[in-house]
C-alpha cells in the first residue's frame, strides 16, 4: 500500500509543477491521503491479527508477568479475590490510578503550553527584528552613510568597515539558533519528563509501560519539534 500512496502522490507533484503549487488537484490529494491512511491501518490490525494467531502470540499480552517496580508500589496489595479465579491477586485502587493519570495528562498540557509560548516568543522577536531592522534601530542603508559621518555601529560593525548592511541575515542566524537551542533543551528535558511521568503511572507489566512510554514521547516529539 505504501507504493500506491508514492505512485499517486508522484502524479500529484507532476500536475503541482506543471500547473502551480495552487492546483485544484491538491484537495482530492488530500481527501485521497485521508482515505488510504485510514485503510492502512485496518490493513494492518488485520495483519497483524494473523501473524499472532500463527505464531501463538494471541492473548500475549494477558499473561504478562507483573512489574517488579509494581508490586513495589506502597498502593499495591494483594489481598483482593478475583471474581474469575477466586484466587488473590494484586489490586491497584482505580481511582488512585485515574488520579495519576490525570496529574500526567495536567503536565502534558502545561509542558505542551510552555513550548508553544516559547516558540511564540522566539517568532515575535523574529517579527521584531524585522520591523525594527535590528535590536538598536540603528540599521542604515550604504548609500545613505557618507565618508564623512560618524560611523554607526551594526550589531558590533562599524558601518563603513562592513559596507553591507547584513542585519538582517544576522537576526535570521540569532533565530534559528534560539530555534535549535530551544528544541534540543526542550527534548532532554521533556524525554525526561515522560519517564517520570510513566513511572509515577505506575503500569502494572512491561507492555502497558513500555505503551504509555511511547504515547507520552510521541506527543512531546511531535509538540517540540514540529
Amino acid at each position: 500500500m505504501v507504493m500506491v500512496a508514492a505512485f499517486v502522490g508522484t502524479l500529484f507533484y507532476v500536475v503541482t509543477i506543471i500547473d502551480s503549487p495552487n492546483s485544484v488537484s491538491i484537495p482530492f490529494f488530500c481527501i485521497f491521503m485521508s482515505i488510504w491512511a485510514t485503510l492502512f491501518v485496518e490493513f494492518w490490525k488485520r495483519k497483524q491479527a494473523r501473524y499472532a494467531m500463527m505464531w501463538g502470540m494471541e492473548g500475549s499480552e494477558l499473561a504478562a508477568e507483573v512489574r517488579p517496580e509494581f508490586t513495589e508500589n506502597a498502593f499495591v496489595h494483594n489481598d483482593a479475590i478475583s471474581p474469575i479465579t477466586g484466587e488473590n491477586e494484586l489490586y491497584f485502587p482505580p481511582t488512585i490510578a485515574s488520579f495519576r493519570r490525570f496529574v500526567a495528562l495536567s503536565i502534558i498540557f502545561i509542558c505542551g503550553f510552555l513550548v508553544f509560548l516559547v516558540v511564540v516568543s522566539i517568532f515575535t522577536l523574529k517579527a521584531i527584528l524585522t520591523i525594527k531592522s535590528n535590536l538598536f534601530g540603528t540599521r542604515k542603508s550604504f548609500a545613505d552613510v557618507s565618508v564623512n559621518q560618524k560611523p554607526v555601529r551594526n550589531w558590533g560593525i562599524l558601518q563603513k568597515w562592513q559596507l553591507v548592511d547584513i542585519s538582517s541575515q544576522i537576526s535570521g542566524v540569532v533565530i534559528a539558533l534560539l530555534n535549535a537551542l530551544q528544541i534540543l533543551w526542550f527534548e532532554y528535558i521533556l524525554s525526561a519528563l515522560a519517564k517520570q511521568l510513566t513511572d509515577y503511572e505506575s503500569h502494572r507489566t512491561d507492555t502497558e509501560y513500555e505503551d504509555a512510554l511511547t504515547s507520552k514521547t510521541f506527543v512531546f516529539q511531535f509538540i517540540n519539534s514540529f
